[in-house]
């Protein structure tokens, strides 16, 4: 009977122990992050027990903050049997746990929406307030979905109400305004192509661009690229004009060629000197170096140039 009601005693003094040691773990945090549409008391505490499930708030929107007086954290706490424990803290900011949609998948939204009023699929999308953004909570699929639109087809503006996420009908509402912009495909370069260098279509890739900042001598067919070559360093994904091309040097000024000359009954090779660039059938200035002499060739492959002349001048040339 002693060994018994010793046992009883034991375990209320261990009931006791572990309930004030219940108490004493009880905190308070600095801030939280919470999922949900509710701010719970276990959100913004630590070690309060079968308490933590109690909501002290309605929680913010997807994206924003919300800044809750501690004095009514410590009412709810108490009026639920938690322990407060000493604070210096007067305010808690507790965010929403939200991903930021991103603002392509904003405009394609906004442009299916458009087509479906009868635009053109060839149109881009431009927001008038660029720094606008939009949340979904943490979890939910990252769409939104256009209630409402209009579109002045004249002006080329559209004033649209959106919501995030698409599939919650009590998502966060916001008013998008913006342009409409008529695009077209242009062959760009799809890497850095040095000077001079022969453009081949493997180099050529496509990209999107505004029909009303095309301007004059854009190229807008591959054949125009392809055989070409950068007349200066050009950035790749970068719509080109006709003037950023030449046609490709394969014979650059200072390197060695070979002279073909030609009069009635006679051809000679002679080697000489490039004075300067040149693609196949420029004309350019060869020097011999014995004679110094200065001629001018026709290029007509890698290391070859054609020179006619009348006999009486071949002799300057050896």
């Amino acid at each position: 009977m002693k060994r018994t009601i010793s046992f009883i005693v034991a375990a209320a003094m261990a009931g006791i122990a572990f309930g004030g040691a219940a108490d004493a773990a009880a905190r308070l945090k600095r801030s939280a992050v919470v999922d949900g549409t509710s701010i719970r008391l276990g959100d913004v505490m630590e070690g309060v027990g079968a308490a933590s499930k109690v909501v002290i708030s309605q929680a913010p929107e997807p994206g924003k903050k919300q800044i809750i007086r501690v004095a009514r954290i410590k009412a709810i706490a108490q009026k639920h049997g938690v322990k407060w424990p000493e604070t210096t803290i007067r305010a808690l900011p507790v965010a929403r746990a939200s991903h930021i949609v991103p603002q392509e998948v904003l405009t394609m939204t906004i442009k299916d929406a458009l087509v479906a009023q009868g635009s053109s699929e060839e149109v881009a999308v431009a927001l008038l307030n660029t720094s606008i953004r939009l949340y979904v909570p943490r979890g939910a699929d990252i769409s939104v979905a256009v209630d409402d639109i209009q579109y002045n087809k004249e002006r080329g503006t559209f004033n649209a109400m959106v919501r995030s996420p698409a599939d919650d009908k009590d998502g966060v509402r916001k008013e998008i305004r913006g342009r409409v912009y008529a695009i077209m495909d242009v062959p760009v370069l799809g890497r850095r192509i040095p000077v001079g260098q022969e453009i081949s279509e493997s180099d050529v890739t496509w990209v999107e661009m505004r029909v009303d900042r095309a301007g004059r001598n854009l190229v807008t067919n591959v054949s125009d690229l392809v055989g070409k070559a950068p007349k200066r360093n050009l950035r790749a994904n970068r719509p080109l004009r006709t003037t950023d091309l030449q046609r490709p040097v394969v014979i650059s000024k200072g390197s060695t060629v070979t002279m073909i000359v030609s009069i009635p009954g006679m051809t000679l090779s002679v080697t000489g000197r490039a004075l300067e660039n040149g693609a196949r059938g420029d004309t350019i200035s060869i020097m011999n170096p014995q004679t110094r002499s200065v001629v001018e060739g026709i290029v007509v492959s890698p290391s070859r140039v054609t020179v006619r002349m009348r006999q009486n001048k071949i002799a300057s040339l050896n």
